[in-house]
């Protein structure tokens, strides 16, 4: 019985995703691989949120880590520009109008020990300056001391003079050699000094590129990652972009739009168009700010491969269950292979199935039986149907055919009546005539093929139109518009005569004045389109959603629009009921009559 069965992948070609056996198969599918897509969703989600708290975590933990190491640095610099404002020496020489080292080689001495035991102690700390405004004088750790004209490093001195008068300040600068080209970077601590009116000040300078060094080695912030510290003012302290520092970050239009941005003390922002995670942390020493920049694609990888496991196991499950399904799908289907296999082999099945107390009967070769019973009376219905279907059709093909109107074959050969009484002799109006309608008459008794191209049907209007421009002189002018590609499709015949009658008999005939008759015609996608528009007197719009309605029904009725339901009910019966024909009006503007055949050659 199996070389009877249609195959399973006859049965999903053939009935694709209307078949019984996909229905099953995609419920079976759906129900046990989208919960498990919802509970994966569910752990990609949960987990996400996870990385994303641990990213945000660590993030923070390393920036206050890094604040807090900053902070202690510029905490232990403020210890030491207190220390040497206090010390003995320094408020001594501060009053002197005029400072000479090797004449006070005592105090000199005891200064250059104790700067030297400081800066040795404390790495990061770069140098140490004492500034004498009596005496115009800088002392410097190192030993090189000298008027303040002649000192390499004057540019603390705009600082000092903006500054001095808050007793205290911290600020970045940038500080070249003597021959300009080696820059340091410098975060410089003043503080002022006051004995009796003598004034002063205490420079401890902390090396950026040191300091830089600590940060990179105790939190890693290399490799993308970036931190920024601001002023209270604005301007950037410390940039692990050395080039930044000193400016304001106002300045700074990639970087100050953080700031307008700005949502919370955590969040994702795009620089030049790179994703950034940002994290902000204020001194709790002082009133700077602490900005960490780091790359998203930093933690891009753990997501991305925690994506792959994911989307792994997703196609493993959905493999199986596609193998699964397919299996107990077929296993349901087989009963209803059998039965629909029934329609296909009926008479191999003829046999099979005789009288119910047969050996191995069953409820399977009851429906059978019974089916197959069914089927004969079916295809004995469907014969004789078909024969009377043909019978009716070619009946009723006749009977439309013979139903054109004769009323222009009478008035044509009144008309042509009396051009004979007037005209003899020689090419004339009437022997025209004769010759156009000889055509005419001999296309209508040719019954036998109703069939025509579109080329033929052309010409036989055009026999037409040249006898009523002779009836109706200087009336109307013809516009024709044929893609020549359509010549070749068929159609059938006295179709589209009776669409040129009309417009002339309905449409410019009562109008008063010149008419114009366009004819076109064009080939869409899966049809051909001919249509006849006249400019005439147009119909009312509800006469023309009656005629478009009258035109679906089995039947005509007798009146003025017979030749129009007349093409329209033969094309339907010839080509199939989504051809026809449609009308389109607009009261004293247009009339057009559309046919609509199949692309058949």
């Amino acid at each position: 019985m199996g070389r009877r069965n249609l195959g399973i992948w006859n049965y999903i070609r053939f009935y694709r995703f209307n078949s019984i056996l996909i229905k099953n198969f995609l419920l079976i599918i759906s129900s046990t691989v989208l919960p498990l897509i919802i509970i994966i969703f569910s752990v990609y989600t949960y987990n996400t949120a996870n990385i994303r708290d641990e990213i945000k975590t660590t993030n923070i933990n390393a920036l206050s880590n890094v604040r807090n190491m900053v902070d202690t640095t510029i905490s232990r610099g403020d210890m030491i520009s207190a220390q040497v404002a206090a010390e003995e020496d320094i408020t001594s020489l501060i009053s002197y109008r005029e400072i000479n080292p090797s004449r006070l080689y005592k105090s000199f001495y005891d200064l250059y020990r104790n700067m030297g035991y400081i800066t040795s102690t404390n790495d990061i700390i770069d140098s140490v300056y004492v500034y004498f405004e009596n005496s115009n004088f800088i002392f410097s750790a190192d030993g090189n001391s000298m008027d303040l004209q002649h000192f390499s490093d004057k540019g603390w001195f705009s600082d000092y003079e903006l500054y001095k008068s808050e007793k205290y300040h911290v600020g970045a600068r940038k500080v070249s050699d003597i021959f300009g080209g080696n820059v340091k970077n410098f975060i410089s601590i003043f503080r002022a000094i006051n004995n009796n009116g003598n004034e002063g000040m205490a420079i401890v300078n902390i090396d950026i590129q040191k300091l830089k060094n600590i940060i990179d080695n105790a939190d890693n912030y290399r490799n993308g990652r970036d931190l920024i510290i601001l002023g209270k003012d604005g301007t950037i302290i410390y940039s692990t972009d050395l080039t930044l520092i000193t400016k304001n970050i106002k300045n700074e239009k990639s970087l100050n739009e953080i700031f307008i941005n700005k949502k919370d003390n955590y969040f994702t922002h795009k620089i030049n168009d790179t994703g950034k995670i940002i994290t902000m942390l204020d001194s709790q020493y002082n009133g700077w700010k602490y900005i960490s920049i780091t790359p998203l694609n930093q933690y891009s990888q753990r997501t991305y491969d925690f994506r792959c496991f994911l989307l792994i196991a997703i196609l493993i499950c959905i493999v199986i269950a596609i193998i699964i399904s397919f299996f107990i799908s077929i296993k349901i289907f087989q009963p209803v292979k059998e039965i629909v296999s029934l329609f296909k082999t009926s008479d191999d099945w003829s046999g099979i199935v005789q009288e119910k107390d047969e050996r191995g009967f069953n409820e399977f070769k009851y429906i059978t039986k019974n089916i197959l019973n069914s089927l004969n009376k079916t295809t004995q219905m469907e014969n004789e149907l078909k024969e009377r279907l043909k019978l009716l059709r070619k009946a009723q093909t006749i009977s439309l055919q013979a139903q054109i109107n004769p009323h222009f074959l009478f008035n044509t050969l009144e008309t042509i009546n009396w051009k004979a009484m007037m005209l003899t002799g020689g090419e004339n109006e009437v022997s025209k005539m004769i010759g156009y309608l000889s055509q005419l008459l001999r296309l209508s008794l040719e019954t036998e093929n109703s069939i025509v191209t579109v080329e033929t049907e052309i010409k036989h209007v055009k026999c037409y139109l040249d006898i009523q421009k002779i009836c109706y002189k200087n009336k109307f002018d013809v516009i024709w518009k044929i893609d020549s590609r359509i010549y070749g499709y068929k159609m059938i015949k006295l179709t589209l005569q009776p669409l040129v009658e009309n417009a002339i008999s309905h449409g410019i005939k009562p109008k008063s004045g010149k008419g114009i008759i366009s004819i076109e015609g064009k080939e869409m996608d899966d049809y051909i389109e001919i249509s006849v528009t006249d400019d005439g007197i147009g119909m009312p719009p509800e006469a023309v959603a009656e005629l478009n309605e009258s035109m679906k029904d089995d039947y005509i009725k007798e009146n003025s629009h017979i030749g129009i339901k007349n093409v329209n009910q033969r094309i339907k019966l010839i080509f199939g009921d989504e051809y026809g024909a449609t009308v389109e009006s607009r009261y004293n503007e247009y009339t057009r009559a559309i046919l609509k055949m199949p692309k058949e050659k």
